[in-house]
């Protein structure tokens, strides 16, 4: 097994907004995934952005990322020395993503907790390596 050149630096939560009690227990989620990153200094954050509807209305916002500061060595060696895009395999990706995924639903059971919002339960969401292409940065 390959030795990680990079390490898991930080997690936030950029939003949590309880926007109207849920009056069931049954809803539409929508899922996205933003990237961010700082290119000159190594660091990719992969988040996870979560929308719980009711019919047409939110309820329930959540969007966390878990920021990951790669060696500087390394991110050298993948930017040859700052000349190119970085490019992150697919698998990579893949786990960053699953990471993030798990990393929000602790979040959410956290801040629900004993709440009207504890029935908001995030589903499993696949993010297999057969997602899409490596990812350019």
């Amino acid at each position: 097994m390959a030795e990680e050149r990079f390490q898991l630096s930080s997690v936030t939560i950029d939003q949590f907004a309880k926007i109207a009690e849920p009056t069931g227990s049954r809803f539409n989620v929508n899922v996205s995934v933003p990237v961010k990153a700082s290119y000159n200094e190594g660091i990719v954050a992969v988040g996870v952005n979560v929308q719980f509807f009711e019919g047409e209305k939110i309820i329930l916002q959540l969007e966390v990322f878990c920021h990951y500061e790669f060696e500087l060595a390394y991110w050298d060696e993948l930017t040859a020395n700052h000349t190119k895009d970085a490019v992150i395999k697919k698998e990579r990706m893949a786990n960053f993503f699953s990471i993030a995924v798990g990393t929000a639903r602790g979040v959410l059971a956290a801040k629900t907790e004993n709440t009207p919002f504890s029935v908001c339960l995030l589903p499993l969401v696949n993010g297999s390596p057969d997602m899409g292409p490596d990812f350019v940065l």
